[in-house]
């Protein structure tokens, strides 16, 4: 498999934080308000393919292609989750966010799950 810059660091979200979070906004969240649903978290594609080798137990064959290496590259991106974070507690509300690992083995079960 060919990716470009395997360091540059951004977040992950999980389907299973995001989607919740998305619908208390619609109903918590001020009209005309900017709110940043993340994770708060950075990873680099290389922690995401280790760690996908890591739970797998196998090797995934990686290569760099400079071609999908981006000039204008953003090394780092991540948002601040706290605006979300402090108006879901306001009533009441955990936000829970699975960890990188729970993510990723959810993703490799919901595969497995749809492929056999």
């Amino acid at each position: 498999m060919a990716l470009g810059n395997l360091q540059v660091e951004c977040q992950f979200n999980d389907v299973r934080s995001v989607c919740p979070a998305y619908l208390f906004l619609l109903k918590q969240g001020a009209a005309g308000e900017i709110y940043n649903d993340c994770s708060g978290s950075m990873h680099s594609l290389q922690e995401i393919i280790s760690a996908f080798e890591r739970i797998t137990g196998r090797s995934i064959d990686v290569r760099v292609d400079p071609d999908l290496v981006r000039p204008s590259e953003v090394y780092q991106l991540c948002g601040d989750p706290r605006k979300v974070k402090d108006l879901m507690a306001s009533v009441g509300l955990p936000r829970i966010l699975p960890t990188l690992q729970e993510t990723l083995e959810s993703v490799l079960a919901g595969d497995r799950h749809n492929k056999y």
